[in-house]
């Protein structure tokens, strides 16, 4: 059982706590502790990693930016919408569709950046003897 403290660290984890990703107490305590896999956890190659997912971050939020004013879902609710033909209006919406997933990548992937760069998504090594950090992910990479 954890104490009140420990509790409160958990739940108010910040790389965390906003959007996720959502993880077990007993990770988070053999995190804090520095047990089993977060023995040795290259600080460096978490910094790396965490500062790449903030990168993707930013530019997924950009190009939501950058698009939204040409892509709109409004625009697919209108009467001139519904005159285009249906090869043009499947188009519309699938892309329409890519850029409104950016906003949302944009909020996954910083929230990762955070979770990397604490090293608490380290997984430990692989047998070439590369590092992971995969244990804990809000999304996939790339």
């Amino acid at each position: 059982m954890p104490t009140l403290l420990e509790f409160l660290a958990y739940s108010y984890f910040f790389p965390s706590s906003l959007v996720g990703p959502v993880f077990d107490y007993k990770d988070f305590e053999l995190f804090i502790t520095r047990k089993q896999r977060y023995h040795h956890i290259p600080r460096t190659k978490g910094y790396k990693i965490g500062l790449q997912m903030l990168i993707f971050g930013i530019l997924a939020l950009i190009g939501h930016k950058i698009f939204t004013p040409y892509l709109n879902a409004q625009y697919t609710i209108t009467d001139e919408f519904a005159k285009k033909n249906i090869l043009y209006q499947s188009a519309y919406i699938l892309l329409t569709g890519y850029v409104i997933r950016f906003k949302f990548y944009g909020g996954f992937y910083m929230a990762q950046a955070g979770v990397d760069a604490s090293g608490l998504s380290y997984s430990g090594t692989t047998k070439k003897g590369r590092h992971e950090f995969e244990a804990i992910l809000t999304c996939h990479r790339y």
